[in-house]
């Protein structure tokens, strides 16, 4: 039952308060003669006039002997007489006798009275001990209301808040379970620890009945009412049985309504896969309005689909972790071992070996994730009750073999007496171990040919702390630094992925924004035609999101579109691409983006996040554009613009930036601002370098630039660089540019374009590069 209290500790004590204390208030408001005694002896024993307080109840228990109150109050009044004898004993059978007529002390009343606090506790314990382990049905309610007279008092006396949560679970009041440990957390902020430590032992969120029987209590309050603890704890109960969109609503809801201890219990969720700049800003955090921010910005930022409502590695994540708790417990307050933190970060691995310990050996496992360019392998060794991430498999041994005789352990067959592990024992134990991994990595199943002596102690132990020893810790050490710190998440979309070609590009606006255009091509090859009466027609789907540097969504764009063609497109020309286009206009500054597209045909899904840096463009600096590389580039004859017009020209991007010998490489930019010479005119120099990203190919490129004068020409190995004289349209402020490059003779490969535009008459500088591809 440890693996419940983690996700369930956040109570729901606002909610049920009422309920909690009904029987006291109808108790204490039977008789208002009553009541007003009972007021009058507490006063007393708050001024610590015990025998007047004792008097005064008395009276009270003989008029109404049912009384539970009174009798409760007698036994704290007897305690604080120091003289009278057998004080403990006597408080005590007060305390039974409250209990039976079910009272207990309501939760944030006890003041402090001047008695012996330890005596008041042990004499509740007194009863409450044996009833506890009676483990009599019968009586569980009495013990329950004597464990609430402890935990008023201190919840950490005699376990009594332990208890009394098992108790509640045992009795199916899981409300009240979770309402205890609300409060204990409330009124305790500063021992949290130990409180979520202590509710492991009875409370199991990961079990689906109990889950069950949470969403049960709660479901009767609309999301209206509820807590963020509560809606916390309802996410999670939804996560355990797999509903998992209703589970995001839930949780998110909980993130708009989130409070300090909810803020705690979702950082607790999260700390195994947080990263250190992650803690760091957490830690940082003082306000709620920032923890909000934080959470947020931690989960989209590892949402594969950011421009859905829908997280998938949220899910994922709660997946791990009800997994964890599952299979790899520990009595501690995250409810997991070693192997549930790298499962956390890693998931499943691709490969397991186990190996079951004898007297001589502990109990091991081996994972191992492939992963280029080293393999995480991670060795876990038990160690009394749970496992351990080990830097040598070899710590799975018991002992050392320094001496023949080294090492005492229990006899398996007979525990009361010892065995002592001879240095036989070890070798047969460490070739055990090794034989084990052999088909782990390729060093183990060297070890354990090695030549050397297993039977010879010293010989055997050399080995193990010099060769054996460094050349495991080379084969391990990728677990051990990057593995620990990462985490592993390979989307699953629940759809056949579609793959596609994108690249963006921005331009200057008429105001202050920036104009940002993404480019994008869908294969042909992987869309889905339907046929129709005019021909083939496909549809699909695309948005565009972009978020800030914290991961709140800036700009969206959608749009479903639909092509009509006149006859299906060859499928079998690889290269063919349907390109389109979004735009948008955003202020300078560094964004993050999600681009989706879905072929609404075959509901084919792909989507790719990245990083964008939107260019500033002051109205009256010079800048240049980004670079867009195109298949093809025309005048615009002054008709109706096109999607792909800009300016004067008829821009055909190519998204792939993917080139056929066969092809012109068309390279577009816009100038902005030029300045006005002496002579009234707008010069300047551009000088275009193509590089090889491998230097040892020749580059055989031709570059034209329409209206331009070439000044100058130089060839490197792999390298060309051409400058061009050129003046603009005084009258403009943006001048459209482009070349076209005959790449017919140059080698396929990767290539590196620069372009930079130099104004003439200041001699300023701008930079742009992109890069281009040239396949056969």
């Amino acid at each position: 039952m440890l693996r419940y209290f983690h996700n369930l500790v956040m109570a729901l004590l606002l909610a049920s308060s009422p309920t909690l204390y009904a029987q006291q208030a109808a108790a204490t408001g039977v008789d208002p003669q009553i009541q007003a005694k009972l007021d009058q002896a507490k006063g007393m024993i708050l001024g610590g006039n015990f025998g007047a307080a004792s008097a005064v109840l008395n009276e009270v228990v003989t008029r109404s002997p049912g009384t539970g109150e009174a009798q409760f109050w007698l036994g704290v009044s007897i305690i604080g007489e120091q003289s009278r004898k057998n004080a403990m004993d006597q408080a005590a059978q007060y305390f039974l006798d409250a209990a039976k007529a079910g009272y207990h002390l309501p939760f944030g009343t006890w003041q402090k009275y001047p008695i012996n606090a330890k005596t008041y506790l042990d004499a509740n314990w007194m009863s409450a001990e044996k009833l506890v382990k009676d483990k009599d049905p019968a009586n569980y309610e009495i013990a329950i209301n004597l464990l609430e007279n402890i935990v008023t008092v201190d919840h950490k006396a005699h376990d009594a808040s332990e208890h009394l949560g098992e108790l509640y679970r045992s009795t199916g009041q899981n409300r009240k379970a979770l309402d205890l440990f609300q409060r204990l957390l409330e009124t305790n902020p500063d021992q949290s620890e130990s409180i979520y430590s202590m509710g492991l032992g009875f409370l199991d969120i990961y079990n689906k009945e109990t889950a069950d029987a949470i969403l049960a209590d709660l479901s009767s309050e609309g999301p209206e009412k509820m807590t963020a603890l509560e809606k916390l704890l309802m996410a999670r109960a939804f996560f355990v049985q797999d509903d998992n969109r209703i589970a995001s609503v839930y949780y998110f809801q909980c993130l708009d309504d989130l409070n300090d201890i909810a803020a705690g219990e979702m950082y607790r969720d999260i700390i195994d896969t947080i990263h250190p700049d992650e803690k760091s800003e957490y830690q940082k955090s003082r306000t709620i309005e920032q923890k909000i921010n934080f959470f947020r910005k931690f989960w989209k930022s590892r949402d594969p689909s950011p421009t859905t409502e829908y997280n998938e590695r949220l899910v994922e994540h709660y997946r791990r972790l009800n997994y964890a708790k599952q299979h790899y417990t520990m009595r501690q307050t995250k409810g997991y071992d070693d192997r549930g933190v790298i499962y956390i970060k890693h998931g499943e691995p691709d490969q397991k070996a186990t190996l079951v310990g004898n007297f001589g050996i502990r109990d091991n496992e081996t994972w191992v994730y492939r992963r280029k360019p080293d393999d995480y392998i991670f060795n876990f060794v038990k160690k009394t009750s749970s496992y351990f991430i080990a830097s040598s498999l070899m710590e799975a041994v018991v002992g050392t073999p320094f001496s023949n005789a080294f090492m005492q352990q229990p006899d398996p067959e007979n525990p009361q007496q010892s065995v002592t592990l001879q240095a036989t024992d070890l070798a047969y134990n460490m070739r055990e171990l090794l034989r084990s991994r052999m088909e782990i990595d390729p060093i183990y199943a060297r070890l354990y040919n090695e030549k050397a002596d297993f039977n010879d102690p010293g010989a055997l132990s050399q080995e193990i702390a010099t060769n054996w020893g460094m050349e495991e810790a080379r084969v391990l050490e990728a677990a051990l630094t990057k593995g620990v710190q990462s985490e592993t998440y390979v989307p699953e979309m629940g759809s056949q992925p579609l793959d596609y070609y994108y690249y963006t590009a921005d331009f200057m606006a008429m105001n202050a924004n920036s104009n940002v255009n993404i480019f994008y091509g869908l294969p042909v090859n992987e869309l889905e035609f339907k046929r129709d009466i005019i021909g083939v027609r496909v549809n699909y789907e695309a948005t565009f999101a972009v978020f800030d540097q914290d991961w709140k969504e800036v700009k969206r764009s959608y749009n479903r579109r639909s092509y009509q063609l006149s006859q299906e497109p060859d499928k079998e020309n690889k290269g063919l691409l349907l390109v389109d286009k979004q735009a948008m206009n955003l202020p300078p500054g560094n964004y993050h983006y999600s681009v989706s597209v879905k072929d609404l045909g075959s509901e084919h899904l792909g989507i790719f996040k990245g990083d964008l840096d939107v260019t500033q463009y002051k109205p009256d600096d010079f800048n240049v554009s980004q670079i867009v590389l195109a298949s093809n580039i025309t005048p615009f004859d002054g008709g109706k613009p096109g999607k792909f017009t800009r300016g004067q020209y008829n821009v055909m991007p190519l998204p792939s930036r993917t080139f056929r010998q066969e092809m012109a490489v068309f390279v577009y930019y816009e100038i902005y601002n030029l300045t006005l010479s002496e002579e009234k005119k707008k010069k300047y120099n551009v000088d275009f370098t193509i590089q090889a990203e491998k230097l040892d190919r020749n580059i055989a490129a031709k570059i034209f630039a329409p209206l331009a004068n070439v000044l100058s020409r130089a060839e490197d190995k792999g390298k060309i660089t051409l400058t061009f004289d050129k003046e603009g349209n005084p009258d403009r402020l943006a001048q459209a540019e482009y070349i076209s490059i005959d790449i017919s003779d140059s080698p396929a490969g990767e290539y590196n374009l620069s372009v930079v535009v130099t104004d003439t008459a200041t001699g300023k500088k701008i930079t742009r590069q992109t890069k281009f591809y040239i396949v056969k």
